[in-house]
C-alpha cells in the first residue's frame, strides 16, 4: 500500500541522514515563515543553525558518494585495461 514511502527512505546511514537533515530544513523553513507572519517573531538564528547542519550533511554525503564513485570507476578502468591485455574485449 505504501510501497512509495519505502523508495523515500533509502536503506544507507548516510542517505538516511542526508534525507533526514532535508526534510528537517524544509520544515524549519515553512514553521519560521509561519511564525513570523503570524506572531512576528524573528527566526533566522533558528534558520541558520538548522542550514549550517544540513550543509555540512550535504557536503559529507557528497564527498562520500564521489569517493565510492572514484572507487567504482577505478576498479572499472583497471578490469577494462587487464580483459584487453588478455585479448578479451
Amino acid at each position: 500500500m505504501f510501497s512509495w514511502l519505502k523508495n523515500l527512505f533509502p536503506k544507507e546511514f548516510s542517505q538516511k541522514l542526508a534525507t533526514t537533515v532535508t526534510i528537517v530544513w524544509v520544515l524549519s523553513i515553512i514553521v519560521s515563515f509561519i511564525v513570523m507572519g503570524c506572531f512576528g517573531i524573528d527566526l533566522t538564528a533558528i534558520l541558520s543553525y538548522v542550514q549550517t547542519a544540513f550543509l555540512g550533511v550535504l557536503a559529507g554525503y557528497f564527498t562520500k558518494a564521489g569517493i565510492e564513485n572514484f572507487k567504482k570507476i577505478s576498479q572499472s578502468v583497471g578490469q577494462d585495461s587487464t580483459n584487453s591485455t588478455n585479448g578479451d574485449v
